[in-house]
Formats: C-alpha cells, structure tokens, sequence
C-alpha cells in the first residue's frame, strides 16, 4: 500500500465532494482513519498536499474538455457544431464544477499551488492555439510559419478564449442564471465564436489576407 497515495486520494475525494474548503489535513486524516500528524509523514505541509490534489483534479478535467472538443469534430465557423460543443462543455461544467471552482480561485495564489494551476492553464493554451490556427489555417490557406509575433498574438487570443470558459463556468454553480444551463451554452456559444472572429480577423489584417470567407 502505497501511504502517500492514499493520503493525495483522500485529498482529491474531499476536493471532489466539497469543493477548496473541504480540503484540511484534518479532514484527509479523519477519512483515512488515522492522525493528523500521520499526515504530515507523507506529506510536507498543506500547501503540498493542496497542490498535488488539485493539479490531479484540473488535469482530469481538462482531459474530459479535451475529449468534448475532439468528439465534437468541432469547427469554428458553422455555428450548430460550436452550438453543440458548449452544449456538451457547460454539461461538463455543472458534472465538475469543483474543477473549474479550483481554477478560479487558486490560478493566481502564490507558491507552489497557483504555478502548479497556471502551468495546466498554459498546456490548455497551447492546445486552445493548435485548434484555433488549425481551423484558421485550413479557411484561408495560409502555409507559411508564424513568427514569434504572431505566436504570440495567437496565445493571447486562446488565453481570452480559456478566460472566457472559466467566467461562464461561474454562472454554471451560481445554478440561478435566467434560462438556466441552454442559455449559459448560447453566451459560452457567442464568446467562443467572437474570440475566433476577433482572432482571424487580427491574423489576417496582419499578413494581408481576405477577412471574410463566406
């Protein structure tokens, strides 16, 4: 038996089930039967044990957003197949809203606990920007390697596009938005479609290119 496995378990359970406050030493001790100072023999501090626990938690969430934006087959153009994939996100946001609480709160604490966070937030960046210029690139043609510039320009936009599902997951658990979850999917649905128009359009004023395809 693996004692330190079990003690980040225990952590990632109460995380799970409770949300950030539920997490104490006191608590991991009290569900695995033993003393709260037996926890400190696997772990070195509280911070630790918060920042193992909730990398494990927002990793496995943002597995299950990967796995909706692959199935989806999404593209950003027509609009019924985003539809459907913040239709399916938001569906996620209310399974999991304790992922997306941890996000929001901690992403910009100090130590050890926010980088951890901010590091998972930068991977989700990098995979925002793969989707966003692969589907950029297949409607206007373009080729050519972007330059540091533009990778750049193209990691701010996927940023506001993360920032903008980590906002729309805060309406998600206030549970009390007019029109409830359909309604939060329509305005996920137009940030998401906006960020992409906004993104194309600075892309291509850039390197010359038509800013419209119909």
């Amino acid at each position: 038996m693996n004692r330190r496995q079990d003690v980040i378990d225990a952590a990632v359970a109460l995380l799970r089930e409770g949300g950030p406050d539920a997490l104490t030493t006191v608590a991991v001790a009290s569900r695995l039967g033993v003393t709260q100072s037996a926890i400190y023999r696997h772990v070195d501090n509280v911070e630790e044990l918060t920042t193992v626990a909730s990398r494990q938690v927002v990793s496995s969430m943002q597995d299950g957003m990967r796995t909706a934006i692959v199935g989806s087959n999404m593209k950003w153009g027509p609009s019924g197949v985003t539809r459907q994939f913040c239709d399916i996100l938001v569906s996620l946001m209310a399974a999991d809203e304790t992922s997306f609480e941890i996000v929001d709160r901690w992403r910009y604490a100090d130590g050890a606990l926010g980088a951890g966070i901010r590091d998972l937030l930068s991977e989700g960046n990098v995979f925002i920007a793969g989707i966003i210029e692969s589907e950029w690139r297949r409607l206007y043609g373009h080729t050519k390697a972007l330059t540091p510039t533009l990778r750049t320009l193209q990691s701010t936009y996927a940023d506001l596009i993360q920032n903008d599902v980590i906002s729309v997951a805060r309406l998600v658990r206030q549970g009390d938005y007019p029109g409830g979850h359909t309604a939060i999917a329509r305005i996920l649905e137009l940030r998401i479609l906006g960020g992409y128009a906004a993104y194309t359009s600075d892309m291509n004023t850039r390197l010359g290119l038509p800013q419209v395809i119909n």
